[in-house]
């Protein structure tokens, strides 16, 4: 009976440790970064041979003759760094 709550508690504490580990993963870096002046909708003017771009919220694709095409931003997304995603 001991070493049945031993090693329940002994699970809940590992478990309860993973998340906090994965917490510590670096994140990979934009691959474009953003020139100085370059929102998430005129991103693309600014980098002609990306086709899709992000900042995390946002997505925006190259359409006919040039046309951005951007989606809707969440309602508590949080921006970060613009990147494309996918070039020609």
């Amino acid at each position: 009976m001991k070493s049945t709550k031993f090693l329940l508690a002994a699970l809940i504490v590992v478990c309860c440790s993973l998340p906090s580990a994965a917490a510590e993963l670096e994140l990979p870096r934009p691959s474009t970064p953003a020139r100085p002046g370059a929102t998430v909708h005129n991103f693309g003017a600014h980098d002609k041979t990306c086709v899709a771009w992000t900042d995390g919220c946002v997505n925006c694709t190259r359409g006919d003759n040039d046309q951005n095409q951007c989606s809707n931003i969440g309602p508590v997304c949080q921006p970060k760094a613009i990147r494309c995603v996918s070039r020609k």
